[in-house]
């Protein structure tokens, strides 16, 4: 699963969320923070992450690892929506 955001304008993203939806047989399993910091709630179809690093250019942020389960046959899919609180624009220069 994967879930990738971000603006090729000069901003800072701070108070991120992300809330990422499963449908069809599986659920989510596990899940893991590569800083660390961060912290999410898991339900069997959803997950929902509040993300400590501010993003501040492309690459930049909070890396999540999830694990999924099937549960049977079918067709599996994910809806993620990530959402920030506070953007700010870097000045710019004429």
């Amino acid at each position: 699963m994967s879930a990738t955001a971000w603006a090729d304008d000069p901003i800072t993203v701070c108070g991120t969320k992300l809330t990422d939806t499963l449908t069809g047989p599986a659920e989510f399993a596990a899940w893991s923070s590569y800083g660390g910091d961060d912290v999410c709630q898991v339900t069997p179809k959803v997950l929902t992450c509040d993300l400590s690093r501010p993003s501040t250019r492309r690459g930049c942020g909070s890396d999540l690892f999830v694990t999924v389960r099937t549960t049977g046959q079918g067709a599996i899919s994910h809806r993620g929506v990530i959402a920030s609180g506070r953007i700010t624009t870097a000045p710019t220069t004429a």
